[in-house]
């Protein structure tokens, strides 16, 4: 959950990414080449998805239905939202 929470923040706000949201990754056993890695699948994800949203390419059939089942057990209610409260994300 923490490196998911973290992918979160890194895609929408990654200006406000801190120390201690690293640090957090680390308490929970992720080594530092493993948040190298985290950060980058989630910079090439944004990558890709700009160039298809710019281009206007339409995501495949296989792709939506991904997508549909992900709202079922993601929360999205905090996504698109501006600002952190505070320096770290809520987490359980």
């Amino acid at each position: 959950m923490a490196m998911l929470e973290f992918a979160e923040l890194l895609t929408l706000q990654s200006a406000n990414v801190v120390e201690e949201d690293i640090e957090r990754l680390r308490e929970v056993g992720f080594t530092d080449e493993d948040i190298v890695d985290i950060v980058h699948q989630v910079a090439l994800f944004a990558y890709a998805t700009r160039i298809a949203d710019g281009l206007g390419v339409e995501l495949e059939d296989s792709m939506k239905l991904i997508e549909e089942r992900d709202r079922e057990v993601v929360d999205t209610s905090r996504w698109g939202k501006q600002g952190r409260e505070s320096s770290e994300l809520p987490i359980q």
